[in-house]
């Protein structure tokens, strides 16, 4: 016989209201979501203070902006060596927006994998990158 602590049933049997890629965060599943839901997942990332996912979350948010503008074919399969190429090839007479996908996909790799911790600068120097890289596809 085991007793149950009723209150840790409670609060464990409350719905948590949060994003299904924070939840489930599958790195082959990363493009079941679109670009304002990767958007949502960053800000949720932040608040929990998981900048490395957010990081994440922001580059998964490009890479669907980048797809819904035909400037990317987003298969799971693709590595971001692939994603630079093909950007590189397809955007030719957007330059900048090059450079700062370049800069966007060096950053990721830094917050994704490497060891190094990932501060709530480094996120907010990524979210710059975007919102530029943002300006200048709309701009």
């Amino acid at each position: 016989n085991y007793k149950v602590n009723k209150k840790f049933a409670e609060i464990q049997a409350k719905p948590i209201e949060q994003s299904p890629i924070v939840k489930k965060p599958e790195e082959d599943k990363f493009d079941d979501y679109n670009e304002d839901e990767w958007a949502r997942a960053a800000r949720e990332l932040v608040q929990q203070g998981d900048y490395r996912g957010a990081i994440r979350a922001l580059y998964y948010q490009v890479l669907m902006t980048l797809g819904e503008k035909n400037l990317l074919l987003i298969k799971r399969y693709k590595t971001n060596s692939q994603y630079r190429s093909e950007l590189k090839s397809r955007a030719h007479s957007l330059p900048e927006v090059n450079g700062n996908f370049v800069r966007l996909v060096f950053a990721f790799e830094e917050a994704w994998f490497s060891n190094k911790d990932i501060s709530e600068n480094d996120f907010a120097e990524t979210s710059l990158l975007v919102h530029e890289l943002k300006g200048k596809l709309n701009g």
